[in-house]
């Protein structure tokens, strides 16, 4: 959900043009889904592209914004073994595309129910 929700938010806040459009497309192939958020805003500077996964990188610091987000997905993203690519045109607009392996189908419920973890102390552990 904090993937989705970052790369959202990031794309409608990149609006600088009354005909503002983010786009939404996913996809599943061959063991991976993936996903791709695009907007037509004004796009992330390229002396910045390789710097907005390391945090505290914004180019919206004086609207607000912290440059934790993208971080905090790539993050996301490396835990579960994707990837993420950036592709961002000043004054075009920006496009993350990421992809992530599914995991193994579970036919069986009671098998699935007997592998997740246990509830310890009101948590799952």
């Amino acid at each position: 959900e904090l993937l989705f929700s970052n790369l959202l938010s990031n794309a409608f806040a990149a609006q600088d043009k009354p005909e503002h459009q983010v786009r939404v497309w996913t996809w599943a192939d061959e063991g991976r889904v993936g996903c791709c958020v695009q907007d037509n805003g004004r796009g992330i500077p390229q002396a910045r592209l390789a710097r907005i996964w390391q945090g505290l990188e914004s180019t919206r610091r004086s609207e607000g914004g912290t440059g934790v987000g993208l971080g905090v997905v790539r993050r996301i993203v490396d835990a579960h073994g994707g990837t993420i690519v950036v592709t961002s045109e000043e004054g075009v607009g920006t496009e993350f595309t990421f992809s992530l392996p599914i995991e193994e189908k579970v036919t069986n419920i009671s098998e699935a129910k007997s592998n997740r973890p246990k509830l310890v102390g009101g948590k799952r552990g």
